[in-house]
C-alpha cells in the first residue's frame, strides 16, 4: 500500500501533533454543525462534514478547504465519553500509521467533546458492500488494497496492545476507503 499522501501541511502550534480548535472555529467549519453535512447520528453524539484550509487548519468554505470530519461526544454519556477519551483521541494523538484515520484537532465545550480528523469521500468497505445500487462489485485490485491495508492497520494496532486500544471489534463500517489508501477508524 505504501504511506499515504496527507494534504495537511500546516506548522502550527499544536498540542502532541494537533491543533486545539475553538467552538466557535468548528461552528464555522460545520456551518454550525448544520444538518445537511450530518454524515451519521449515534447515541453519543454524531459526525458532521466541515471544511478547513490545509496550511493554517483555520475555518473554511466548501471548495476552497478541504473536507474534514468532526465527531461529537455528548459529554453527560460517561461510557462514550471514557471510550472517546482513552481510545479514540489519545490514541490518535500519540500514534501514527499510515493505515489509521489521521487526527488533524479536538475542542470542547461544556457539553461536546469535538475530534477533528481527515475525511474520507469514498465512504466505509460497509457503504461499498450494502449498497443499494450494486450495479458490479469492488474490482479485485481494490479488494487486494482493502485486504492488505486492514492487515497492516490490525498488525499496527495489535502491537500497541498494552495501550488499550486492543477491543476487536473491526466492522466494515471502520474501514474507509480512499484512492492512495485504506484507513481504519475507531468511530
Amino acid at each position: 500500500m505504501g504511506n499515504c499522501i496527507s494534504p495537511f501541511t500546516g506548522g502550527l502550534a499544536t498540542t502532541s501533533g494537533v491543533k486545539v480548535f475553538t467552538i466557535a472555529e468548528l461552528k464555522k467549519a460545520t456551518k454550525v454543525f448544520g444538518d445537511q453535512d450530518m454524515i451519521i447520528e449515534e447515541s453519543f453524539g454524531g459526525v458532521v462534514r466541515g471544511y478547513i484550509d490545509p496550511k493554517t487548519l483555520s475555518p473554511s468554505k466548501e471548495g476552497l478547504g478541504i473536507a474534514v470530519v468532526v465527531k461529537m461526544c455528548v459529554l453527560r454519556n460517561g461510557y462514550a465519553l471514557k471510550e472517546w477519551l482513552v481510545v479514540d483521541f489519545d490514541f490518535l494523538r500519540l500514534n501514527s500509521h499510515p493505515c489509521l484515520v489521521r487526527l488533524i484537532g479536538y475542542g470542547s465545550n461544556r457539553d461536546y467533546l469535538f475530534l477533528v480528523s481527515e475525511y474520507f469521500p469514498n465512504g466505509s468497505l460497509e457503504r461499498h458492500i450494502y449498497r443499494e445500487s450494486r450495479s458490479k462489485s469492488l474490482p479485485w485490485e481494490i479488494r487486494l488494497k482493502v485486504s492488505i491495508g486492514a492487515a497492516q492497520g490490525l498488525a499496527f494496532l495489535h502491537s500497541r496492545k498494552s495501550t488499550g486500544l486492543y477491543r476487536g471489534n473491526l466492522t466494515a463500517s471502520k474501514i474507509l476507503l480512499d484512492p492512495v489508501c485504506i484507513r481504519l477508524t475507531f468511530s
